[in-house]
């Protein structure tokens, strides 16, 4: 991965959410769609403790749950490792 790549992935939550369903689902497809990028933009201000309780209700098999519990747990810890996270569904 080029330095670039890196750090675009470091600072975009959403960048990073895409690229971590192609790394975990190499056989689907990522469809963007407006409702991931307000997911994105939503967690990104929890992040950023704008927002300190998120509630995200959408159908299922809208990549809620990737986004949620997988993607944004690990945007966290590898940008500060001491982060503490708390997820319920």
């Amino acid at each position: 991965m080029d330095e670039t790549l890196a750090a675009v992935l470091r600072n975009d939550f959403q960048a990073f959410s895409e690229q971590a369903f192609v790394t975990l689902n190499p056989s689907d497809i990522y469809q963007d769609n407006w409702s991931l990028q307000v997911i994105a933009q939503h967690l990104n201000r929890c992040a950023r403790r704008e927002i300190t309780r998120l509630i995200i209700l959408v159908p299922p098999r809208s990549l809620k749950s990737h986004m949620a519990t997988v993607a944004f747990p690990a945007y966290l810890l590898g940008r500060n490792p001491s982060t503490e996270v708390i997820a319920a569904s």
